[in-house]
């Protein structure tokens, strides 16, 4: 405790002749003093001159005026300039309730435990993609999410390494990738290059910025969503397709290329298991941390995105119709299109091999009027979302509609019946609600009109769908 009044005598000798010590320095200000005092200020040395002013400080928030501002203050008044340029303050971790970890409280997480069970990648991965404000509330979930993923980079590295083995691609090929999947590769190369090429803008862009979360999660994106969901899954299907030994080649390069670019750009992120994973992989240098981090290659994507938002858009339609449906993803089908005008019909002409490994089809035709039996499902705002999410292209995927069928004995038929007349008796309920309202007076006098004009268009489309109903029950009956 600070004494109210200077003591007459020493506590401990009992003596009368006290000083006042002179020399101290005080906590807060010493510390202010520190980006210059620990380069051999107040002399004008080597390390002053090379690391005055550094580059950033990294600090939380609750320092902001107790130190960065006084460090901020002394060095203009020492050193005539500021002490760093960028400050970037870490977030709070606090436990799921908002309560500070402590451990006296008994809030606290210890970091060796979670590394313990998640992996220490998973751990830092999991932490650094929900610091998005200034307070972090904790939760497991995250650190469950992050190993997941490291298990999805470590599966998606088995396969790619056991698929391009084959091939014997060198580091060298690896650099020639861009320019020979311009040249030589189908809209599936091209888009995951050129999505490849976004990425690692928008990463960079993100660091500059010293977003680490929005860099974190658009890697995650792009990696699970586009490369792995998407371009390996295409992938596969062009090389046991593959008409000759250079195509084949092509695809197990760019595989390589864009898992290999991928690393490095997460390397920051997840140290440990790129590191290990980039060693299996051709490249130049004795270790990723070394790598230089990716820089976009400016390649154009020529039509590869209109390419890939149709073929997004008539696979999630399918798979959605199967799942609707419940005809299981493993069972084969017949699909039909129709609509010859739709910009759909050439890309499924062009491409109807793919279409049918992608979903699982005997065969996918275009018609002008469809022998299956219905009901069809038009593509959906969903299914144009989901296209769009993955090709950022301002023409349309397209629209038509789809017809799906399946190899069904009396059972199946009877349970398809029951689904579609229950969907049936729905719509039929719709129309004859929406139809009450409509025909009350007192109703129609009295609601805004912008909520009648809502109930009749709901009125339409329930009779639209009950029609488009009545007929595949029938055919199905027959």
């Amino acid at each position: 405790n600070v004494a109210k009044s200077a003591p007459e005598r020493c506590e401990a000798c009992n003596g009368t002749a006290l000083k006042q010590e002179d020399d101290v320095l005080d906590t807060w200000f010493s510390s202010a003093l520190w980006p210059f005092a620990t380069l051999g200020w107040p002399e004008n040395t080597a390390d002053l001159g090379y690391f005055y002013p550094t580059q950033a400080m990294v600090t939380s928030s609750q320092i902001i005026f107790l130190w960065v501002a006084r460090m901020i203050m002394t060095g203009l008044y020492f050193m005539g300039d500021i002490p760093f340029p960028v400050v970037h303050i870490n977030p709070t971790v606090l436990n799921w309730e908002g309560r500070r970890m402590s451990k006296s409280l008994g809030t606290g997480v210890d970091p060796l435990e979670m590394t313990s069970q998640y992996g220490t990648d998973a751990t830092r991965f999991g932490l650094i993609w929900q610091t998005s404000g200034q307070e972090v509330k904790f939760t497991d979930e995250r650190l469950e999410a992050g190993r997941n993923f490291c298990n999805k980079i470590w599966n998606a590295a088995r396969l790619v390494l056991r698929n391009s083995a084959e091939s014997e691609i060198s580091a060298a090929d690896l650099k020639e990738t861009p320019k020979r999947a311009a040249d030589q590769g189908g809209f599936a190369e091209k888009w995951i290059l050129f999505r490849l090429n976004r990425a690692i803008n928008n990463t960079r862009d993100a660091l500059d910025r010293d977003r680490f979360d929005e860099a974190a999660r658009g890697l995650h994106e792009f990696f699970w969503s586009e490369f792995c969901d998407w371009y390996l899954e295409l992938a596969k299907i062009e090389v046991g397709s593959a008409e000759t030994l250079s195509q084949k080649r092509l695809v197990h390069q760019v595989m390589l290329y864009v898992l290999e670019r991928c690393l490095r750009l997460l390397h920051p992120f997840l140290p440990f298991i790129t590191e290990e994973i980039w060693q299996y992989l051709p490249h130049e240098g004795e270790y990723i941390m070394a790598a230089p981090y990716p820089e976009a290659q400016g390649l154009e994507e020529a039509g590869a995105e209109t390419s890939m938002a149709r073929l997004v858009a008539l696979v999630t339609a399918t798979r959605r119709m199967r799942a609707e449906r419940k005809v299981p993803q493993s069972e084969q089908v017949n699909v039909e299109i129709t609509g010859a005008d739709s910009p759909l019909c050439d890309f499924v002409a062009e491409n109807e091999g793919l279409l049918r490994s992608l979903l699982r089809a005997r065969a996918v035709s275009i018609v002008d009027e469809p022998t299956l039996p219905g009901p069809p499902d038009r593509i959906a705002a969903s299914d144009q979302d989901a296209a769009h999410a993955l090709a950022d292209t301002p023409e349309s995927a397209g629209s038509a509609d789809i017809y799906l069928s399946r190899q069904v004995d009396a059972k199946t038929v009877q349970a398809e019946i029951e689904r579609l007349s229950k969907a049936l008796q729905q719509a039929e309920s719709e129309v004859e609600r929406t139809a009450s309202n409509l025909d009350n007076k007192q109703f129609l006098s009295r609601a805004p009109e912008h909520v009648v004009e809502k109930i009749r268009g709901r009125n339409r489309e329930a009779k639209k769908e009950a029609e488009s109903l009545r007929e595949p029950i029938a055919t199905l009956r027959e």
